[in-house]
């Protein structure tokens, strides 16, 4: 097996075992430099106040339980989650197709429809069991109670985590391949936007991401130590499970490669098995503490995992996205939201088995999707409110090459990497390939893709055709396929969607409708209805000089009369008064004789 580090000439590992701190130093300014500028890009917009307009998305809730927590609800007594409308409309149709649920379910006459709605999902979610695992908002209620209910302060220490982020992935490469390695994935690092743009996000998926990187860490580091660090790793695991469950798997990954490939006598093993499950035991007892004391079941500490499970396997499921159909509603009526039963239920619904497993392969490979699959908050939306997004390049369809020839030179060294991303794809596989819930696979894949690129440079200074071009097909192949539209949703569908929701916003939501309108006209340029309203929101917000080529392009498409003076103004405000003359008098021309109306009406015209 090829070393990175054979392959990497011994001038610069030399020059960066001397520069060490500098090197490090020169990342973590990189990183904070690159965060400052999406912050000062996104600081006054709406996407840093998703969690006061988006009432049904995730960032709403979790706005709502930290403040909650830092009021002094340390233990949520009584049952609480959200009631979104979706959930409302499952509910409905729930009871609708199983006549005897509301029986079965305690649901008596005297109860309203939305409140019978709200008692059936508090029994599929365990009545007072957390609703998702309580180390996010728990962190949120903290920084609440400390600094004030605002999301910047949890924005703070996220960005500071994506600092450490960074220093992370070059510590673990730099550990496992070589310096160089570290290096490269460093800069890659520095250069990825997924999960940036999350560390500014009212949702816990960035901190996911970075715990497994740090979980990764902690592995490496107590693999050549005793008892006492095997400890410290359980209480990681443990505190690594009350963030998302899906850590549990890093143990199990842990166990098996130490089984595999340690040489132990097996007294020590299984003392170092027993004092790492003690950690975890002890991470995890305030919790358990808790969900006796409250009456929920001890070891359920996100209740709505279970509930959750089937809406992702059934008949109406897709790859990408939350698909809500008649299928799930009638798996939670019949199981009453168990989880295994649920899976299974879902399964049935399928027409054939082929079916179900095909589902389940297209989230595995969407997850080298280009296509970053928007939940709660869409990248897409952030890219246009920040170019800073635009200009990063370490992206899925560069990482996945370059992690490929990195696990392929490195692969008995890379280990500690597997737990984070079995983790990932399991989640993605248990739900959809959604950005947020690949983000953490992605992350993993960075100090591999540092192995990789390093790699691929020594090929190429070596002069070594045949990798070189056996890479290079490969990647030809997968980037022509990464780069695609997806089948479902295509361009199509996801430009009305945008179109539709920047319309809806207009009058209420200015900016936010800007960036939705911004993005339809990507997908989907020559819209004259969405031309003509971004420009009228981007004169309205002060930016003439950006409004002007989209009220240009309107007008030269036909629009209303309307338009053209909404131009005018824009020429004026750009001291371009000829212009602006000419306009007014070819919009007065137009304008049918005795017509009246608003000067900033848009037609809806296609």
């Amino acid at each position: 097996m090829t070393s990175t580090a054979d392959l990497t000439p011994p001038g610069i590992e030399r020059f960066l075992e001397r520069h060490r701190r500098r090197v490090l130093v020169a990342l973590l300014v990189a990183a904070g430099f690159v965060r400052l500028l999406l912050v000062l890009q996104l600081a006054g917009g709406p996407l840093t106040r998703a969690e006061s307009y988006s009432t049904q998305a995730d960032d709403h809730f979790f706005h709502a339980w930290g403040r909650r927590i830092a009021d002094g609800d340390l233990l949520q007594r009584e049952p609480w989650h959200p009631m979104t409308r979706w959930m409302r409309a499952v509910a409905g149709q729930a009871l609708a197709h199983e006549p005897e649920l509301a029986r079965r379910a305690d649901l008596g006459p005297e109860l309203t429809q939305p409140a019978r709605e709200e008692a059936l999902w508090t029994r599929w979610m365990r009545g007072a069991a957390f609703y998702q695992e309580p180390g996010y908002p728990y962190l949120v209620g903290a920084t609440y109670r400390l600094f004030g209910p605002e999301p910047w302060g949890v924005f703070a220490w996220q960005l500071l985590l994506g600092v450490g982020g960074v220093w992370m992935a070059h510590a673990l490469a730099r550990k496992l391949f070589s310096r160089t390695a570290g290096l490269a994935a460093g800069v890659l690092a520095v250069l990825a936007p997924v999960p940036l743009f999350y560390e500014v996000t009212l949702l816990r998926d960035a901190l996911v991401a970075y715990v497994g990187l740090g979980l990764a860490c902690v592995m490496a580091w107590a693999a050549g130590g005793g008892r006492w660090r095997h400890l410290v790793l359980g209480v990681c695991f443990g505190a690594a499970a009350l963030v998302k469950e899906t850590f549990l798997v890093f143990p199990l990954v842990y166990a098996g490669w130490r089984l595999a490939t340690v040489r132990v006598a097996a007294r020590e093993r299984l003392a170092s098995a027993g004092v790492a499950l003690a950690g975890i035991a002890l991470a995890l007892l305030p919790a358990v503490i808790r969900n006796v004391i409250v009456g929920a079941p001890a070891l359920t500490f996100n209740g709505c995992a279970a509930p959750m499970l089937p809406v992702f396997h059934t008949i109406d499921a897709q790859p990408l996205r939350l698909a809500l159909g008649p299928a799930y509603a009638q798996v939670l009526a019949s199981t009453d939201g168990n989880a295994v039963q649920g899976l299974l239920a879902a399964a049935r619904s399928h027409p054939s088995i082929g079916s179900f497993l095909s589902l389940e392969l297209q989230k595995l490979a969407y997850v080298g999707h280009a296509f970053e699959a928007p939940n709660n908050v869409d990248f897409y939306l952030f890219r246009q409110a920040a170019p800073v997004l635009a200009w990063l390049p370490a992206r899925v369809v560069l990482l996945v090459p370059l992690a490929a020839v990195g696990l392929s030179v490195a692969f008995r060294r890379s280990w500690p990497l597997f737990a984070p991303i079995l983790a990932g794809l399991g989640g993605v596989v248990l739900s959809a390939a959604l950005s947020r819930y690949r983000a953490p696979v992605v992350v993993a894949l960075v100090p591999l893709a540092g192995a990789g690129l390093v790699q691929l440079a020594g090929w190429v200074a070596r002069r070594r055709a045949l990798p070189v071009a056996f890479f290079a097909a490969l990647s030809t192949a997968y980037v022509a396929w990464a780069a695609s539209d997806p089948p479902r949703p295509t361009r199509a569908d996801r430009a009305a969607v945008y179109r539709s929701n920047g319309l809806a916003l207009a009058r209420s939501h200015g900016a936010l409708a800007t960036l939705h309108l911004l993005e339809a006209h990507r997908l989907a340029p020559g819209d004259v209805t969405v031309d003509a309203e971004v420009g009228r929101l981007l004169l309205a917000g002060g930016e003439p000089a950006r409004a002007l080529p989209h009220l240009t392009a309107a007008v030269q498409a036909g629009a209303a009369p309307a338009v053209r003076l909404l131009r005018a103004r824009a020429l004026i405000a750009l001291a371009r008064e000829d212009e602006a003359l000419a306009e007014i008098r070819a919009a007065t021309a137009a304008r049918p004789a005795g017509a009246t109306g608003p000067e900033g009406t848009v037609p809806e015209r296609r």
